[in-house]
């Protein structure tokens, strides 16, 4: 399962990667870039919890061999 999380991780970061091409620098808070600053938002909170989650199951996995 943790490759599975790393894989997404890494497609979060593509997906940010993109979307930072996609924003209108010069009207940064405007409606246009909402959608766009969501989605970085989206995909940080993604990144975090994937983060978590796999320490979540080594430390589970570390206490299990005990």
């Amino acid at each position: 399962m943790k490759k599975f999380r790393l894989f997404i991780i890494c497609v979060s970061v593509v997906l940010i990667i993109v979307i930072l091409f996609v924003i209108d620098y010069q009207n940064l808070i405007s409606r246009s870039n909402l959608g766009a600053l969501l989605g970085i938002i989206a995909m940080s909170l993604n990144i975090l919890s994937m983060i978590l989650s796999n320490r979540n199951e080594s430390k589970t996995e570390h206490t299990k061999k005990r």
